[in-house]
This record gives C-alpha cells, sequence and structure tokens, in this order.
C-alpha cells in the first residue's frame, strides 16, 4: 500500500503533495531504527504531525536521509 505526504498550513490549505512509492519504505526504515514518529505512521490510516513535533521529525527525516543512496 502506498502512503502519500501532504504539507497543510494550519486552515488545511494543502501547500504540498507528495506520493512516492519509497514513502511506506522509509516509515519501515525508520521503525527498525526506533525513531519515534516517522517509525510509528500508521500505513493503513492518518499521521498528522503538528508544529512542534516537527522538531523532532526533521532530524528524523536527516538520519534517514543521511543512511541513504536514493535521491
Amino acid at each position: 500500500m502506498g502512503i502519500s505526504v501532504q504539507v497543510r498550513t494550519f486552515t488545511g490549505t494543502v501547500e504540498a503533495t507528495c506520493v512516492y512509492r519509497a514513502v511506506a519504505a522509509l516509515c519501515e526504515r525508520a521503525a527498525s531504527q526506533n525513531l519515534p514518529l516517522l517509525g510509528c505512521v500508521d500505513p493503513c490510516d492518518d499521521t498528522v504531525f503538528n508544529r512542534s513535533q516537527l522538531k523532532v521529525l526533521v532530524p528524523e527525516v536527516r538520519v534517514l536521509a543521511a543512511g541513504s543512496t536514493a535521491e
């Protein structure tokens, strides 16, 4: 099952969308590295991160990007 990503404003306006087949694999890799936010994304339900969680989410994405050979 694919996972899509949307960046929304507080009012719900969609600022950006990403539909990429590797997002699910990224979240699985995050789970194997015990990353608390991306590792707990539910592929069968909506997961929402708020502004304060970005302080944890952005470093998690950087950790995953540093260990990847993908674009």
